[in-house]
């Protein structure tokens, strides 16, 4: 359900279903494993199929220069929670964040919940 929410398409979904549920039926579960623990690989493993497994880094550019990212998505699509951790990212790599929002502002608490994990300083939207 969760994929149909997120507006992936209807065959894409139901294909990864029909593969997750053919390898989870008959499956042994593996030593160490919870029956439940298996499905989880079994989905997690047909994720990254369906995904890639390829990771990249992301494109900064050198020195002070200014590196563009455009965030766009339905409402609740997780924009916020991926700028936080993207903020978080940066400020490890000694680089800043600045967020120019041009429609509805995350609520408030959301804000501090996300500036007090992954942020050091407040911003100017308090």
């Amino acid at each position: 359900m969760a994929l149909l929410e997120a507006d992936v398409n209807f065959k894409v979904v139901k294909q990864f279903t029909k593969s997750v549920q053919e390898q989870a039926i008959g499956q042994d579960v593996m030593s160490g494993l919870n029956p439940g623990q298996m499905v989880i690989k079994i989905v997690n493993d047909e994720l990254v199929k369906l995904m890639g497994s390829e990771t990249t880094d992301l494109p900064l550019r050198p020195g002070n220069e200014i590196t563009v990212f455009m965030m766009a998505g339905l409402q609740g699509a997780g924009k916020t929670t991926t700028a936080a951790k993207l903020g978080g990212l940066l400020k490890k790599l000694k680089r800043h964040l600045l967020a120019a929002v041009t429609c509805l502002l995350p609520l408030k608490s959301q804000r501090k919940r996300f500036r007090e994990k992954y942020l050091a300083k407040k911003n100017h939207f308090n």
